[in-house]
């Protein structure tokens, strides 16, 4: 290992404990596995509170609308949140950019003239 620089090249051998605990506390080890975007987290109340950003009762009256989805398990009162699920309806809220309306409009009258033909 050159100057304590952990990289997807790097040998696990010739990594020292020390060199690891470097690595995980730097946050180094992140850039070793870039791309595990689709790993799902499962918590409850307080996941949503962190990822939403939103009050508690606010939280549980959109549930009660069905407005966010979330995992009950039978006979149980507390609720769980998938992270994924929660990041997905705050996608589902985006608003388009002018520069997105303007493209939309764009298209659609290109297809539409197209069909007319």
């Amino acid at each position: 290992m050159e100057n304590g620089i952990i990289n997807t090249e790097t040998r696990l051998i010739d990594l020292t404990v020390g060199d690891l605990i470097n690595a995980i506390s730097s946050n180094q080890s992140t850039s070793v596995f870039e791309g595990k975007v689709d790993e799902d987290e499962i918590g409850g109340i307080e996941l949503a509170e962190n990822i939403t950003g939103l009050a508690r009762q606010t939280i549980y009256g959109k549930v009660s609308e069905r407005k966010i989805s979330f995992i009950k398990i039978p006979h149980s009162k507390k609720l769980y949140f998938s992270k994924k699920d929660l990041n997905e309806w705050l996608q589902s809220h985006k608003k388009l950019t002018d520069y997105d309306i303007a493209a939309q409009a764009t298209e659609y009258i290109i297809n539409r003239k197209a069909i007319r033909k």
